[in-house]
């Protein structure tokens, strides 16, 4: 009971353990009031809105409410109160597990009555305490979920967005990249011309240089003929010449020898220069071919491969992201679930309050009706009540004698068998008066 006491100190009531050895009525309506409001809800005022707001204004007569037990007056408003405080009562003990109330339990409460309700109404307080404790950590991951789902719709969209301009950025290098794979193409096809053409203008200035080396040859032989003629002939005017004509034609030839070499001997020089200016010109476009060579692949390493790394890393981010999606998916169909529970319970809250609100016109317009009955009716009424009060006397002496037959258990001294003779012999005169209720 003390687990009790503190639950109900906890609600804001004042409670004693005296309540569970020796309770009174008021402390009985007191608890049944506190029990009701945290059941269904309902404040002592919204059970007793007559009593609180003075609407009705029939006065039927309140002797029928005194079979429940209630201290009545003749304030209609109190008998409806009362009579409507006794339905919520039987609901409560309905709700609660417990057995159908009676009318005594309230009026006149026992101690195992109380401590029975008390320890019902206990476990009912855990019982919900858990179930919203359950929803707390539900509502909680759930909130989480809902941040994690914000936080993952936010960087998805971030990722999108970059994945946009990165496909902006994408294209545009993609172009470039085209441009630059042709342009390495010409380039190459340029290289390869340039290395034929370098190679044709080398094998043609080693044919010059053979050349003139022979032309050398051949003037250094003829300078040395003339050399040793002017040795062997000391003087040329001494000299007798057998055909004057060949010498004269071999001369001439001789010179025009002299001339032609002479002249292809300048010309293989001057192209030779020009040989070797190409060879510089060829030098130099293959020192830029190798310089663009060098950026071309410089700029694979540093923006294609990264590129394609970015291309993977990319496409795990989609596939995560999908993932995620799904998750978040599966987590809007739990909490879809969950509010349509919600919907359901609120359902339920609104159809019982229609149906409390039903019920309480319902018995509005029996009080109506009651007020508006004519004196037979009334006659009847009265006739009714006195046989209630006769049985409710015959149960009254019924009581008595149960209680003498419980003093008289106490007496051990006493034969069990003769107690209960005891007790139908006193229960003869009774028998043929509970037939006939």
């Amino acid at each position: 009971m003390d687990e009790l006491v503190d639950a109900l100190k906890k609600l804001g009531a004042q409670v004693s353990e005296r309540i569970f050895k020796n309770p009174t009525k008021d402390e009985t309506v007191g608890l049944y009031c506190l029990a009701i409001q945290e059941v269904f809800g309902r404040a002592i005022t919204q059970v007793r809105y007559e009593e609180a707001m003075g609407t009705l204004k029939s006065n039927p007569k309140s002797d029928l409410f005194e079979t429940f037990g209630f201290t009545i007056e003749s304030n209609s408003y109190k008998s409806i109160g009362d009579l409507r405080f006794y339905r919520y009562c039987q609901r409560l003990h309905s709700a609660l597990g417990l057995e159908p109330i009676n009318p005594t339990t309230i009026s006149n409460p026992t101690s195992a009555d109380i401590k029975k309700f008390g320890k019902a109404l206990l476990a009912f307080l855990k019982f919900r305490d858990n179930v919203l404790q359950l929803l707390g950590t539900d509502l909680d991951t759930l909130i989480q979920s809902l941040d994690v789902k914000f936080a993952l719709i936010n960087d998805s969209n971030q990722a999108v967005r970059e994945l946009s301009e990165f496909s902006r950025c994408n294209e545009k290098n993609v172009h470039v990249i085209l441009n630059m794979q042709q342009e390495k193409k010409c380039l190459e096809t340029k290289l390869t011309l340039i290395n034929e053409e370098f190679t044709m203008f080398k094998e043609r200035l080693r044919t010059v240089n053979t050349r003139i080396n022979e032309l050398q040859e051949s003037i250094e032989q003829i300078l040395l003929q003339t050399v040793v003629a002017r040795q062997t002939n000391q003087d040329l005017q001494d000299q007798v010449v057998e055909d004057p004509d060949k010498f004269k034609s071999d001369l001439m030839q001789y010179n025009s020898q002299i001339d032609s070499g002479n002249l292809e001997l300048d010309h293989l020089k001057k192209s030779e220069e020009k040989l070797h200016e190409k060879i510089a010109n060829f030098q130099n476009s293959k020192s830029r071919i190798d310089t663009t060579i060098n950026l071309i692949l410089s700029h694979l390493d540093n923006v294609i491969y990264p590129y394609s790394e970015l291309i993977s890393s990319i496409t795990s981010a989609t596939a995560d992201s999908q993932a995620i999606d799904d998750d978040l998916k599966r987590i809007n169909l739990e909490i879809n679930d969950c509010h349509e529970t919600l919907k359901c319970c609120k359902l339920d809250q609104d159809n019982m309050q229609r149906n409390m609100s039903l019920l309480e016109n319902k018995l509005a317009d029996n009080t109506k009706r009651l007020s508006m009955m004519d004196e037979t009716g009334r006659e009847r009424i009265e006739s009714v009540h006195k046989r209630i009060k006769e049985k409710e006397e015959a149960c009254l002496e019924l009581e008595r004698e149960i209680k003498k037959l419980e003093i008289l258990k106490l007496a051990k001294d006493t034969n069990f068998n003769n107690c209960i003779q005891d007790f139908v012999t006193l229960l003869h005169p009774y028998e043929k008066l509970l037939r006939y209720y």
